[in-house]
């Protein structure tokens, strides 16, 4: 038949895949299509893409949803319909792959060609002047004075039921045709659990929104809505439960909206507001807040009232970008600005986005250099204040990427913090640590410690106690002689279990480093509230101790403080003679700095203590 649906060639990923605008944005994703499609041909002939091929349209979405693929490139019908049949509610329409419109047909078996023309009927829209025409036709019969007039007019009669039997049936078709069409636009177009607008109408109304505002001169802002930890609700409560505070969420939204103002829907927690005809930037800060104070009321669920906090990215035409697409990869960026920074809203400015794609490429890489081995541990010696002699060294980490050159801890910490590959990078520098230290001890038969940083991320994990335990039986060490540092930060996270874990790792005969002591705001209450071996004095209090007569008296009495308590004291980033003699008057423990060297690989720091100890047992490095 003739065409009853135009559609577009779409991108399908999982709710959370980062934002993509289009083909373009899969080239460093694995991308499923449907064998002898118009589809791989169009990937084949406009990207260099190496699609995996699967026979059917199904084991394609199923792909992706399982994880083996990133995103399938197909029809936005048939991928909608069958999201909905297998229930793959982890996927999403991410972006149309072109602006080209394709058209559905109805097809029948060869041996039924008749179905072809009843189809069509129904198809078509059949007028007034037609209905004349084919009874005219039907009627054309020559007269004949010999002819049974009754025959004839049983033959007309015949022909008039029929006629008007098709005419009643096709009309019928007509309307649930056209019904149907409503309902496969409306499902193209909108929400489905919201009836907000989809990705795709708010791209065009944006577009228009912005034509309008090119000619009058105006502006458009766009604003991102993201509902942050959603994917919590869901595990809480489930998916049910997220359902009715999605629907609830989207009410509210609309609720708050003035005229020029449309709400729409990305998918899973995503949402987007566009703002029109403004005329000062004021505006769209005001409607972010009000977004915001629309979540200050708990939400219902069939448990218990839930709470729910959102982060907004805004982007503005023509300040940052001219196009529908570009508004909204900025939006989207903002919107990820704010919620690492914990903050309602964020605008897209250009040194944002260089923030955040360095941080994005940072995350990319990440994943890959422990495989790589990228990242490598330095030590930092420590010595005794009076000697000099090197006792005991702090585990630091260090990351080359052959991309991006030595990347600084305080940048890719954070980020592995928020990724989850904290736990796998800090189980790394403790075997590092570990065997590093059991090959000096056995090489120079002296009992040197180590220090090693717990992330606060680490520290709550279930699997932290158990691992240590395992790597100091497998590496046949002393308890006392590893130490783990633990800032003043983890100590004031809500982690309720944060007694429990210190007690279990004072269980295990291990040592316990106040890092950082000075910076805070309540070190003095946590030296009363929990057991710590050592205490180290941050480097900003030892810079300007020569100079200084505040900084002096801090650390004199911070030293006698610890030592009543039982505390050996370690002062870091000690850089000068002056610093230390004044350190060493006041009794100092242990000394750390560049005063006696910076960290080194382990192959450095041998030889350095090759220089101080006599070796007892050659072992290769």
């Amino acid at each position: 038949t003739d065409s009853y649906l135009s559609y577009h060639r779409v991108i399908v990923t999982r709710e959370d895949t980062p934002f993509i605008s289009g083909l373009q944005d899969l080239s460093q994703l694995s991308v499923a299509v449907q064998a002898n499609t118009s589809h791989h041909g169009y990937i084949k002939e406009h990207s260099d893409i190496q699609p995996n091929l699967y026979g059917t349209l199904q084991d394609s979405l199923l792909a992706v949803s399982g994880g083996e693929v990133d995103s399938f490139v197909g029809n936005v019908a048939s991928a909608t319909y069958w999201i909905r049949k297998l229930h793959l509610s982890n996927l999403k329409i991410a972006a149309p792959v072109s602006n080209d419109v394709q058209t559905l047909h109805f097809a029948v078996r060869k041996d039924w060609p008749e179905l072809v023309t009843i189809l069509q009927k129904g198809l078509d829209s059949i007028s007034p002047l037609q209905r004349k025409m084919i009874s005219e036709k039907w009627l054309a019969v020559e007269y004949s004075p010999t002819m049974d007039y009754g025959l004839l007019w049983r033959v007309v009669g015949g022909f008039s039921l029929l006629v008007i039997t098709v005419l009643l049936w096709n009309v019928m078709l007509n309307r649930k045709v056209q019904r149907r069409t409503s309902q496969l636009e409306y499902s193209a177009s909108y929400d489905q659990l919201t009836d907000l607008p989809n990705r795709f109408l708010v791209q065009d109304r944006l577009s228009h929104l912005i034509d309008d505002a090119r000619r009058a001169q105006k502006k458009v802002a766009l604003i991102s809505v993201d509902i942050n930890d959603f994917k919590k609700i869901n595990e809480a409560f489930g998916h049910k439960t997220g359902d009715t505070i999605l629907s609830e969420f989207a009410n509210r939204l609309k609720n708050i909206l003035s005229e020029g103002q449309t709400a729409g829907r990305l998918g899973g927690n995503q949402f987007l507001v566009v703002q029109g005809n403004l005329t000062d930037v004021e505006d769209s800060v005001a409607l972010a807040e009000r977004i915001i104070s629309c979540t200050r009321d708990k939400f219902n669920s069939l448990d218990q009232p839930v709470s729910l906090t959102v982060g907004l990215g805004i982007s503005l035409y023509p300040n940052d970008g001219d196009t529908a697409e570009l508004l909204l990869k900025y939006a989207d960026t903002a919107t990820h600005y704010a919620k690492e920074q914990s903050q309602g809203y964020a605008f897209y400015t250009d040194n944002l986005i260089r923030n955040v794609s360095r941080r994005l490429e940072l995350e990319r890489y990440m994943f890959e250099a422990l495989a790589n081995n990228e990242f490598e541990v330095y030590f930092q010696p420590k010595v005794e204040s009076g000697s000099r002699r090197i006792v005991s060294f702090e585990a630091l980490l260090r990351w080359h990427n052959k991309e991006m050159g030595m990347v600084s801890p305080a940048e890719f910490i954070p980020i592995a913090e928020k990724n989850g590959l904290i736990e796998e990078i800090g189980l790394f520098v403790m075997e590092q640590s570990l065997a590093a230290l059991e090959y000096w001890q056995h090489r120079y038969q002296t009992s040197f410690s180590i220090a090693v940083n717990l992330s606060p991320i680490q520290f709550r994990s279930e699997d932290l106690i158990p691992t240590i335990e395992s790597l100091i039986l497998n590496y046949g060490l002393r308890s006392k002689n590893i130490e783990f540092e633990i800032t003043e930060g983890l100590l004031l996270s809500d982690y309720p279990m944060i007694e429990e874990q210190l007690r279990r790792l004072e269980s295990l005969g291990v040592t316990l480093a106040m890092d950082d002591f000075g910076t805070g705001y309540s070190s003095l209450s946590y030296l009363r509230k929990y057991k710590f071996d050592t205490l180290k004095i941050d480097r900003e209090f030892i810079s300007d101790l020569p100079t200084v007569e505040a900084d002096r008296k801090l650390v004199a009495a911070t030293i006698a403080m610890a030592h009543e308590l039982g505390m050996k004291v370690v002062a870091e980033g000690v850089e000068t003679e002056e610093q230390c003699n004044i350190l060493v008057e006041n009794n100092c423990d242990i000394l750390q700095g560049w005063l006696f060297s910076k960290a080194m690989t382990l192959k450095d720091t041998t030889a350095m203590l090759d220089g101080q100890y006599e070796q007892i047992d050659e072992v290769g490095v």
